[in-house]
């Protein structure tokens, strides 16, 4: 309950306007107490037993949990002053962190799927409710605001959760296998078998990626046949030609199809690198690279996301710097097991 001046004050003179029967006054001064944050209900038990309390209950206009109380009895509160928060999980929001490259596909209303990495099998359904006008000037990602219904209250602030965005499908959308695509020296490119063991390099302009496939907007054909395991054939940018002319030759093909390493997929195959650093989000372990050639794995120069091996932390790291790092191969994905900024 709260004890204010003002507020017994504005009851009083509703009171007096009912006693003098001035529908006129009475309204003026029953809409001063709804301004006031007098409730609806307040204001009836006042008209009808026109008896006015020198306390009043103020009302939450939800339900919740009290998760902070900043005031005690006896203190003196001013309308600019915070006095307890309510917490309401039957509902919650989720803040995504969205990669730069890929916030054009972010939009109002989308399909969003939670899941939690201690709760297996269990997903929330939600949608996309707001998208940051701007991004994090620190690690250069898009804000995205998921609202989840939360039946059980499972979800709970400040917990990290894996987070899944559904744009729907795209129709009549020209795509490669993503393995086809080569992205080198701030270029992308695809190698296009002209038949009777001739290839052709075509420059081209990637758009959204989705599974294993990679949307193609402009550079390409429909009905073109593209060489999916390229990446393996092509050491550098400065090797284009020559890596191309070696497409000619059936065993260098035959090498070209063999996995990086010589092993089966599920071997573990350890490389090194160097590069710059062009997205971050530490929380996650997550970092975008533009690395050099790495010739023990046969990729050339391009720009790549990775995910940290578990222990190894991105902390003190910023885009820009140029780093050294090492991979590592476990299934079918590499992981960043190690990293630093060159010469340290």
């Amino acid at each position: 309950d709260l004890y204010s001046p003002k507020l017994v004050n504005a009851m009083e003179e509703y009171v007096q306007a009912l006693r003098s029967k001035n529908q006129r006054l009475s309204t003026a001064a029953r809409e001063k107490l709804i301004s006031l944050g007098i409730s609806n209900r307040q204001v009836k038990k006042l008209l009808k037993t026109r008896k006015v309390p020198q306390t009043i209950s103020i009302y939450s206009p939800q339900d919740g949990i009290v998760s902070l109380l900043k005031v005690r009895e006896g203190m003196y509160v001013r309308p600019m002053n915070e006095v307890m928060s309510l917490a309401d999980l039957s509902s919650v929001w989720v803040l995504a962190e969205v990669f730069e490259s890929q916030s054009e596909w972010v939009l109002l209303g989308q399909q969003a799927d939670v899941t939690l990495s201690y709760i297996p099998g269990r997903t929330w359904e939600g949608e996309v409710d707001y998208v940051y006008p701007s991004l994090d000037a620190k690690n250069r990602t898009l804000i995205v605001r998921l609202r989840f219904d939360n039946p059980g209250e499972m979800l709970k602030p400040n917990m990290y959760a894996n987070v899944a965005i559904y744009g729907g499908a795209k129709q009549n959308v020209l795509s490669v296998p993503r393995e086809a695509l080569i992205r080198s020296g701030g270029t992308e490119r695809l190698i296009i078998a002209k038949g009777h063991g001739r290839f052709a390099q075509r420059v081209v302009v990637a758009g959204m990626e989705s599974g294993d496939y990679v949307e193609i907007r402009s550079g390409v054909s429909a009905g073109e046949t593209v060489v999916t395991s390229s990446q393996f054939l092509i050491d550098s940018e400065a090797s284009m030609k020559a890596s191309i002319a070696r497409m000619t030759d059936p065993q260098t093909r035959e090498q070209g199809n063999a996995e990086p390493g010589g092993g089966s997929s599920d071997m573990k195959i350890s490389a090194k690198g160097k590069g710059v650093i062009t997205g971050l989000m530490i929380d996650h372990g997550m970092i975008t690279l533009q690395h050099e050639a790495i010739e023990s794995l046969g990729w050339p120069e391009m720009t790549m996301d990775f995910t940290t091996e578990e222990g190894v932390s991105l902390q003190g790291l910023s885009k820009g710097d140029a780093v050294e790092f090492e991979l590592l191969k476990s299934a079918d994905k590499y992981l960043i097991s190690a990293i630093s900024r060159q010469g340290e």
